[in-house]
């Protein structure tokens, strides 16, 4: 049996969680449509098998895009609205 860490399967290729985070903001008040971007940079190829944004009650929208090598972008998790 594969090794155990951090509650995922190490077999061949690792499975870890890996977070994209901005904790440095402060919505100013009166403002009901602030912006807060995160980005997480990744050197070699990766498969995505479970994506999550995290809000608490304050989010209204959440777009979360892949920027692949050749600067396409792939829309992953879409608004309310569509991807751009």
């Amino acid at each position: 049996m594969p090794a155990q860490r951090n509650n995922s399967l190490v077999a061949g290729k690792e499975r870890i969680g890996a977070l994209a985070k901005n904790e440095q903001f402060i919505i100013p008040a009166g403002n009901p449509r602030y912006q807060v971007n995160a980005a997480r940079t990744f050197d070699e190829d990766i498969t995505i098998y479970l994506m999550a944004t995290h809000m608490h009650q304050l989010g209204k929208d959440t777009l979360v895009e892949a920027e692949l090598p050749n600067s396409a972008k792939k829309c992953l998790v879409e608004p309310t609205s569509t991807c751009r």
